[in-house]
């Protein structure tokens, strides 16, 4: 498969350029409403974290924060900041530049309120745009498909999985395996040994390997699953399901491939199997699909706007 994407610097090359817009803190999530609405060709993604987290749980938002906005299909990232939050903004964007990020921080109390952050966002925005991202085709390896299949695709979703990590690996393609995911919004337990290693535990495959599996992603929901296999730096993500689904991630293009043809509701996923279908010709539309989709296709999830993004966490905090 011969994908063309964009040099992004250090974070590789992606099949998207966006600029995403995010909160340090669930706090300026109004903020980055304001901006989705004003600011033009701009990503958004919202959370209800880092406000007086501590401990492990601090840990893993700032680590998925700043993964999030190093990721390949990223121009640049903008962080906004209340100005009071223990996820603080300057230790996020210290660690997203570490990963090779384009950041700027909009601090809210600082500008004097949301009006002026807005404004600052659009002035960001404008300056991470200057200048042009050179095109260049993405070496075999490069690209990284995250897959996701949830308990209801049963035997028939395991069957395509097994099916296209063969195809994919034939393609030279890496994989990011999320595992079997809950349909619960609730997440397990984590372990409290080792704390300060949790964000390396959930993330240890960023070192590229050819394909990885996310732990404890397993035991995660849909949408944590998600947003781990986007930070993960998958390009695209394929959501292998048996049930109604809309979750799409705001950065990485989520196929929604449904395995039971007898669901209904075509127009909610990207490839629904029909009636007697073989496994495999199944997995060969998937893979069109993908090439479709690095190739610059948008998702069902992209044309509606889906940008859902959860953060695990170890206890109850804000």
């Amino acid at each position: 498969m011969i994908v063309s994407g964009y040099d992004h610097g250090e974070r590789g090359a992606g099949i998207r350029d966006l600029i995403l817009v995010l909160p340090s803190v669930g706090c300026a999530n109004s903020v980055v409403e304001m901006a989705r609405r004003q600011v033009d060709g701009v990503r958004v993604l919202t959370h209800q974290h880092g406000c007086g987290q501590l401990g492990a749980d601090l840990d893993v938002t700032r680590e998925l924060l700043a993964r999030t906005s190093a990721h390949p299909n990223l121009r640049g990232a903008i962080v906004v900041s209340l100005g009071c939050e223990t996820n603080r903004p300057d230790e996020l964007a210290r660690r997203a530049r570490e990963l090779g990020a384009a950041v700027r921080v909009v601090g809210i109390q600082e500008l004097g309120g949301a009006s002026a952050a807005v404004d600052a966002v659009r002035r960001a925005a404008a300056e991470l745009r200057d200048g042009e991202v050179v095109r260049r085709e993405l070496a075999r390896g490069e690209l990284r498909l995250g897959l996701i299949c949830d308990q209801q695709a049963g035997e028939r979703g395991e069957q395509l999985l097994q099916l296209l990590m063969g195809e994919l690996a034939a393609e030279g393609i890496a994989t990011v395996d999320g595992g079997p995911v809950a349909l619960s919004p609730a997440s397990p337990a984590v372990p409290t040994s080792g704390v300060s290693s949790i964000p390396e535990l959930w993330l240890a495959h960023w070192s590229r390997a050819p394909s990885a599996r996310l732990w404890p992603a397993a035991g995660a929901s849909e949408i944590e699953a998600l947003s781990l296999v986007a930070a993960a730096g998958a390009h695209a993500i394929v959501l292998v399901t048996g049930r109604l689904t809309t979750v799409g991630s705001p950065i990485a293009p989520t196929l929604r491939v449904c395995v039971d043809p007898d669901l209904g509701f075509p127009d909610l996923y990207d490839i629904v199997a029909a009636p007697g279908e073989a496994p495999r010709a199944l997995a060969e539309r998937v893979i069109h699909a993908v090439a479709m989709t690095a190739a610059g296709q948008p998702t069902e999830a992209e044309r509606s706007g889906q940008r859902d993004f959860a953060i695990l966490r170890s206890a109850p905090s804000v």
